[in-house]
């Protein structure tokens, strides 16, 4: 016969923020199995690599500083070829205009 726990240590296992350690390990494993899956991608031409690892790093930003400062590094990238994209636009249109 099992006796029911009411406060047992795995109910009180707790992170900084409040969530549960189920829920650590569970973020924790889908990020990473994004994160792997993006990074394989860079290697397989099947896999778009970039895809996955933008997600996989969005997961896990959540819980670490690291992939923070990596998502807030990649948006920086992103948005700056954006700009030069948009701007070498503007170049070739001015030059058809001309």
């Amino acid at each position: 016969m099992m006796i029911p726990v009411q406060n047992g240590p795995i109910k009180q296992l707790k992170t900084r923020w409040g969530k549960t350690l189920a829920a650590k390990v569970i973020v924790t494993a889908v990020g990473g199995a994004l994160l792997l899956a993006g990074l394989a991608g860079l290697l397989i031409p099947v896999i778009p690599g970039w895809l996955l690892i933008l997600p996989g790093l969005a997961i896990l930003a959540g819980e670490y500083v690291w992939a923070r400062r990596l998502l807030d590094g990649a948006r920086t990238q992103i948005s700056r070829a954006r700009s030069r994209r948009g701007e070498s636009a503007r170049q070739a249109a001015s030059r058809e205009a001309a």
